[in-house]
């Protein structure tokens, strides 16, 4: 009887062990493919990417569409037509005015792709959120999402009597 229960515990146990040693290996492959980036891999990614950056917001405010996509990968130049730019163009500048700057925030990898936030300006609006994807083809990073969000303004009702 004893033997019956022992092996019954030791076979937990096994279980347990390779549970334990395939959630760790899973949690090490995760670090390379998930997570911040920062230090010098922060400036060196930043340092590549940025004149992109700059060169869409160009684009943008100059009316450039060859300028704003010059970058973006071929799903994002079917998803980004020259009407549709030409539309959210008008609609941003027409609420926000024209880009100013912008201050790099965090860098998140997440699988295949970098995620970049900014803290952005524009003529009539500051705190606005520049969110760009950034997918590596070949030898070179390419653009895969790109987008722009307004602060949220929250407007206190009054009370009616």
């Amino acid at each position: 009887m004893d033997s019956i229960v022992t092996g019954g515990v030791m076979r937990k146990f096994y279980c347990l062990a390779i549970l334990c040693g395939l959630f760790t290996v899973g949690c090490a492959t995760d670090r390379n493919v998930y997570g911040k980036i920062v230090g010098e891999e922060r400036a060196s990614f930043l340092s590549e990417v940025e004149p992109r950056v700059d060169e869409i917001l160009a684009g943008l405010n100059e009316g450039d569409y060859e300028k704003f996509s010059r970058w973006f990968d071929d799903e994002m130049k079917l998803a980004n037509p020259p009407a549709a730019f030409e539309q959210r163009r008008e609609l941003l500048q027409s609420r926000m005015g024209l880009y100013e700057s912008r201050v790099a925030g965090e860098l998140v990898k997440r699988g295949p792709y970098i995620f970049v936030t900014y803290q952005s300006r524009f003529e009539r609006r500051s705190g606005v959120l520049i969110g760009v994807a950034f997918k590596k083809y070949e030898r070179s990073f390419l653009i895969s999402g790109f987008k722009i969000e307004p602060p949220v303004v929250i407007r206190r009702r009054g009370r009616r009597r």
